[in-house]
């Protein structure tokens, strides 16, 4: 490995490797370790990874919550948002050289690493306002948020949406896409969170502290983005042809979507998917100003799991980095 001339880790691709955070079984954000690996297999995009980010999935999967779905085949990677430089290319939207960021699919995470392969869905041409490496703060929690409030909810302007869970990653992300959207937004956070969500954009804010829930008020939408509230509190500032929507595939958050398919009021789970053209439209949003991702902590890829640890404690506001 050596050092390219804008600081970032360029890759020696005679050596064919290059740095990966692995760990070879679940547990603790200390299983972790920066290895060599094998290059990728080149699938519709090479890419230099200059930063990736950590979200709860990435410390979900690596404690083994979502073992079924992760498998038990070891060493696994980690991270799933990336931004960097095209270096190998079979699309011609995106040549060698493109700035890009994107989010790969599935439960293998890999983009903590020099480099990353994945196909055209998976990512886009990187916002040109903001620094590459911010970029990476954006596509899973970005798109998490688009289409939780797009798609499941079907958020139209003036219609009045609650935020829980609203300082956070994806909560941060909700802010913003909901006042794009023409939404009223009220958001729910900790005492500490409530002039930064006014910052923001919201409307009204709400100290959990004082209730988890404001009382007296209904809403078209209420978005679950920290999952904790049962269907009995969302129906109680729910509008009676309101639309919930969580991001936490609970027991009771899975019954609750199936029980209400058919009632005025519904409950879904948002389940992201990486799409080039919703990655392309938070880019118009950034473009525009509409959009600003919040970036609390930046570790280098050898701290990741410090990265994850940080994460973990629940004490974040806005996202977390793992610069290359």
């Amino acid at each position: 490995m050596s050092e390219s001339p804008g600081g970032s880790r360029a890759t020696d691709h005679e050596g064919n490797s290059m740095r990966a955070a692995m760990y070879d079984r679940y547990g603790p954000a200390n299983v972790l370790t920066i290895v060599e690996r094998p290059e990728p297999t080149m699938q519709d995009l090479m890419v230099e990874v200059v930063a990736s980010s950590v979200n709860p999935k990435d410390t979900f999967v690596r404690k083994g919550r979502f073992k079924y779905q992760a498998g038990a085949r070891f060493p696994k990677g980690t991270g799933y948002d990336f931004a960097g430089i095209v270096t190998a290319s079979r699309v011609d939207d995106m040549p060698a050289g493109t700035p890009v960021y994107g989010m790969v699919k599935g439960w293998g995470g890999r983009s903590a690493a020099d480099l990353v392969s994945c196909r055209r869905q998976e990512a886009a041409p990187a916002p040109r306002s903001l620094p590459l490496i911010d970029a990476a703060a954006i596509p899973l929690a970005g798109l998490t948020a688009l289409q939780a409030l797009r798609d499941n909810a079907s958020l139209r302007p003036g219609q009045s949406v609650l935020i829980n869970g609203a300082s956070g990653g994806v909560g941060t992300y909700a802010i913003q896409i909901a006042k794009a959207l023409g939404a009223e937004v009220t958001s729910v956070s900790s005492s500490a969170s409530q002039e930064h969500c006014r910052r923001l954009g919201a409307d009204h804010t709400h100290d959990y502290g004082r209730g988890r829930l404001p009382p007296g008020q209904r809403y078209d939408v209420v978005f679950d983005v920290f999952g904790n509230l049962s269907r009995r509190e969302v129906t109680t500032v729910l509008k009676r042809t309101g639309r919930h929507v969580t991001t936490v595939p609970s027991a009771a958050n899975l019954a609750a979507t199936a029980l209400t398919r058919f009632l005025p009021h519904r409950t879904s789970l948002v389940v992201v998917r990486s799409n080039h053209h919703d990655l392309l439209e938070l880019s118009r949003l950034v473009q525009e100003g509409a959009l600003v991702p919040e970036v609390q902590r930046r570790f280098p890829l050898t701290e990741v799991a410090a990265a994850h640890a940080h994460v973990e404690s629940k004490h974040t506001r806005g996202k977390v980095l793992v610069v290359n």
